[in-house]
């Protein structure tokens, strides 16, 4: 068990990175054999990657005298830059199913309709603004802790609602990832919640996780009974949910 805890993890990287980042990764064609079964444990510190990156760019522009709002608007932007946009899209395309589809199969269709709606545009300011507003009230000292966890949060849950909900789509993006090893989708949550208690303060951390849940729980619930399962646009909007949420949290102390 220790020993296949402690191997594969630079395969594992590298695919989680291809597959969450717009980022040229070299992966050879066998390593996907498996799909994200194992590799989705490193979704996390992708996660904290995209965070790092971001948070280094609003330090910069904040020691650049530049306005917060704007700085923080910076940080966002290299984030959808570096991920490709990839949780926006999910996000806009969920939100544009719910809020347009009657029943299952319209909920489907429209979320596979390459074109955006009024739900997905709505969606995606708020999401934005919610993200942009929060970082530029964030004190500078904390701004990259703050990045980070979110980043590590955002993606950490990913693998439950794979576990627990079956793919609505026979041929869409959860069921060609294939269902996550216990022991990758365990390690992962570690990954995304244990440097909390790091970060922030017990109480804080305990905040976070907890706000984490409650969304993921509700979302699972309006996908299983809008959709009949998760897809892939279902993990995007988990990721922007929990991010957004999280930063937000952060915000407000």
């Amino acid at each position: 068990m220790i020993q296949k805890f402690l191997t594969g993890w630079p395969k594992d990287i590298k695919v989680a990175a291809t597959f969450l980042l717009r980022v040229p990764v070299p992966v050879p064609h066998d390593m996907w054999e498996k799909g994200l079964t194992t590799a989705i444990r490193a979704f996390p510190i992708v996660g904290a990657f995209v965070g790092l990156i971001s948070g280094l760019i609003m330090y910069l522009l904040l020691n650049a005298n530049f306005p917060p709002l704007l700085c923080a608007l910076g940080a966002i932007t290299s984030q959808i830059l570096i991920t490709g946009a990839l949780h926006e899209d999910g996000l806009a395309d969920f939100t544009d199913g719910l809020g347009g589809g009657k029943d299952r199969q319209q909920c489907l269709a429209i979320m596979r309709d390459p074109r955006i709606g009024t739900f997905g545009v709505l969606a995606l300011i708020f999401s934005v603004g919610f993200r942009v507003s929060a970082l530029a009230s964030i004190p500078a000292s904390e701004i990259l802790l703050a990045l980070i966890a979110a980043g590590l949060c955002s993606r950490s849950f990913v693998p439950i609602p794979m576990i627990f909900l079956m793919p609505a789509h026979e041929n869409g993006l959860g069921a060609s990832a294939g269902k996550p090893e216990i022991s990758a989708a365990t390690t992962a949550i570690l990954i995304g919640v244990v440097p909390l208690f790091f970060f922030f303060t017990f109480h804080q951390a305990c905040l976070i996780i907890i706000l984490c849940f409650a969304i993921l729980v509700a979302l699972m619930f309006i996908a299983q009974k809008k959709l009949g399962g998760f897809t892939g646009d279902v993990l995007g909007t988990m990721q922007q949910l929990t991010e957004a949420a999280v930063l937000v949290l952060i915000a407000g102390w």
